[in-house]
């Protein structure tokens, strides 16, 4: 699909494949049962390739910047730093360095993660109406569920 193709799109469809995704993520939070387990096993594996994603461009960074701090300071033969240098290059890595993984494990999220999501959401295709009726189910089991108890602990 290419980038004209997604400005055709007309808003009810766009709107209509958000509403598909947030009934999917909604069913995928609260009965994770219900899904076929080689997607479960899918999502998992996005989880965790997202936070390597997130691990590594956070340690690139920082290698990368430790390394042209060390070579700008140390190769030019000028010694040791300043101190203030030192804190504004250590306060400059440390926040770059969490804005590279973060940036990282966003970037890879919206570019090739969330058309993941958008595939089994359509797959799947849950309205809003059976989402409603999983949660009318659930809050019945529990309200259940506590009637029990409360009568096993009077008894």
């Amino acid at each position: 699909m290419t980038f004209w193709d997604l400005r055709k799109k007309s808003s009810v469809e766009r709107e209509m494949a958000a509403q598909r995704l947030d009934c999917f993520l909604s069913v995928v939070y609260l009965f994770p049962n219900c899904l076929d387990p080689n997607d479960m096993d899918l999502l998992a594996k996005r989880e965790k390739e997202l936070s390597k994603i997130f691990k590594f461009s956070g340690q690139g960074f920082f290698v990368s910047y430790v390394l042209g701090v060390c070579g700008l300071y140390f190769l030019r033969g000028r010694g040791t730093p300043y101190f203030r240098n030192v804190v504004k290059h250590t306060i400059l890595c440390v926040g770059g360095t969490f804005s590279a993984a973060y940036g990282g494990e966003r970037l890879a999220g919206e570019l090739y993660y969330n058309k993941l999501l958008i595939q089994l959401s359509d797959k799947y295709n849950f309205t809003p109406e059976e989402v409603l009726d999983l949660q009318r189910n659930l809050n019945q089991f529990y309200i259940r569920k506590d009637r029990e108890s409360d009568l096993a602990r009077t008894q």
